[in-house]
């Protein structure tokens, strides 16, 4: 799932997702359901719910039914991987990170990231997950 809503980008990554009608943008503006949203992710075999590209989409959505949209998704699934926005914001960043049964974090070789990648570490901490 593609819960970094302001920068989306995993429906590119996993390919052939960008144009998809019903994004996790119109579940939670409550235009749509969540199983409306799930696709099939080209080559590698999962299924996605991508978040939609369009800033329109984006101010749309509210971020305070992310949490319900991942209760319901991890009740349907074996795992469920949760691409979640860089940094903290107040937009949704951190429910991915206080409902997940543990946080993997990317980080790029630079100072700049690792430092940003200590702050999730402590906030995630702070918020009762495991990273």
């Amino acid at each position: 799932m593609d819960a970094d809503m302001g920068m989306a980008n995993l429906g590119i990554v996993m390919g052939g997702l960008e144009d998809v009608p019903i994004t996790l943008h119109e579940v939670l503006a409550g235009n749509a359901k969540v199983s409306e949203a799930v696709y099939e992710g080209g080559a590698f075999g999962v299924k996605v719910v991508p978040s939609g590209i369009s800033l329109k989409g984006f101010q749309n959505a509210d971020p305070d039914k992310l949490r319900d949209v991942m209760r319901e998704l991890i009740g349907k699934c074996e795992f469920l991987v949760i691409d979640a926005p860089a940094g903290i914001s107040r937009d949704g960043g951190v429910i991915p990170l206080a409902i997940a049964d543990e946080v993997i974090l990317v980080v790029n070789p630079e100072l700049s990231s690792m430092v940003d990648a200590l702050k999730t570490k402590i906030l995630t901490e702070l918020v009762g997950g495991e990273v």
